[in-house]
């Protein structure tokens, strides 16, 4: 398919343009910006915000499909633009935008004061550079780094952690792709989800996300958004998916009631498990009390200590045989959202190795506690508070 280009961008959004909406929410209400002889949509300028873009075919014909290439990149916001949108707001409203075969970057946001840009829920894929580019623009947001993507029976589980502002929410989106960005960083060819992540004292947060799907041989990405600031950060480090392998997680949705504590966890098959109470965490050691051990022979499967009912507080972690803490403390649902993960890091036990993180599941989420003294070998778990 050949183009009748334009002689320079697609569309451009310059010089103080503000609150203007390209695209749609609709099916057929976006616009084809391809085939141009530089860039699809340019976005430009100090006093140039609150622009969506959302529902647009950016480098592709209006078949939705077909390559139809724009020759630099398929986005540019730069020279101080601040505030707009490229996809999903940060509520996750909106449309996605589909943005591939550009001839450079999907999208680049340029210059340090070029700031609180949102990029969520696109299908960024097969640019010809980097699927999302920050050239110093954004407060440079980071991204996430995944430490495992395992597939346990129907889902696909993903971990990590995350370093960024202290003491802000973001938001953790999550995509899919049939092959990994050349550089190994990116892109994001199909949309799973958003998850929240709150950043703690030192700035770190650890997430996890259940996806519905055996994906083995796919490969996971995420960016972070700054739910304060707007700044959407670069796609993270692919992560090929494999089977089994990954850690016990604990998965939405959470149940505490006169029935006492439930949740679902992803284990490895044919491993065995003792999952672990507590009610006090003072006292050295930390009388960790067996509730239940066992072999797995399935994954995920239903959990549920009907003693914790009358406990103001009550900690659970999930260990092996030889009572080493294995479970990540991680809270997930297929597709959705998960609630916010903080660690609190710096308990070390008595020869001075770090001894882990604790976690604590409060009414609306994963809250960190306080300080942990040395010697006490934590392990990661995580509270059921009230």
């Amino acid at each position: 398919m050949s183009a009748l280009a334009n002689g320079y961008e697609g569309i451009d959004v310059w010089a103080g343009a503000h609150d203007n909406f390209i695209g749609g929410t609709t099916a057929g209400a976006g616009n084809v910006f391809s085939g141009n002889r530089t860039r699809g949509v340019w976005i430009s300028d100090t006093n140039t915000t609150g622009n969506l873009v959302q529902g647009n075919y950016i480098g592709l014909a209006a078949d939705g499909v077909t390559a139809l290439s724009n020759s630099w990149e398929g986005i540019t916001i730069l020279n101080g633009a601040q505030s707009n949108v490229i996809g999903l707001k940060t509520d996750g409203s909106g449309a996605a935008n589909r943005i591939a075969f550009n001839g450079l970057e999907g999208i680049r946001i340029d210059g340090a004061n070029t700031v609180g840009n949102t990029v969520r829920g696109n299908a960024i894929y097969t640019n010809g550079a980097l699927g999302i580019d920050l050239v110093g623009a954004n407060h440079l947001q980071t991204f996430p780094a995944f430490t495992s993507a395992s597939v346990f029976g129907g889902l696909t589980i993903l971990s990590g952690s995350f370093n960024s502002t202290p003491g802000h929410q973001f938001v953790l989106d999550f995509y899919r792709n049939t092959a990994a960005d050349p550089s190994g960083y990116g892109e994001g060819q199909f949309y799973l989800g958003g998850a929240a992540a709150a950043t703690d004292a030192g700035g770190n947060a650890i997430f996890g996300f259940a996806v519905t799907g055996s994906y083995t041989g796919q490969y996971f990405t995420a960016t972070a958004t700054d739910l304060g600031t707007g700044d959407t950060g670069e796609f993270n480090q692919a992560m090929l998916a494999t089977v089994g392998g990954g850690p016990p997680v604990f998965l939405k949705p959470f149940s505490a009631s006169g029935s006492g504590f439930a949740a679902q966890l992803t284990l490895n098959l044919g491993q065995s498990y003792h999952i672990q109470a507590a009610t006090n965490l003072s006292m050295t050691p930390i009388p960790w009390i067996t509730l239940t051990n066992f072999l797995a022979a399935s994954s995920p499967v239903q959990f549920t200590d009907p003693s914790a009912t009358n406990y103001r507080s009550r900690f659970f972690r999930v260990a092996d045989s030889g009572g080493n803490d294995l479970a990540a403390g991680v809270a997930g649902g297929a597709n959705q959202g998960l609630d916010s993960l903080l660690p609190r890091g710096g308990a070390v036990d008595a020869a001075g190795q770090r001894a882990g993180q604790l976690y604590e599941l409060g009414p609306i989420g994963l809250h960190p506690l306080g300080e942990m003294s040395a010697g006490r070998n934590l392990g990661t778990s995580f509270r059921v508070g009230r």
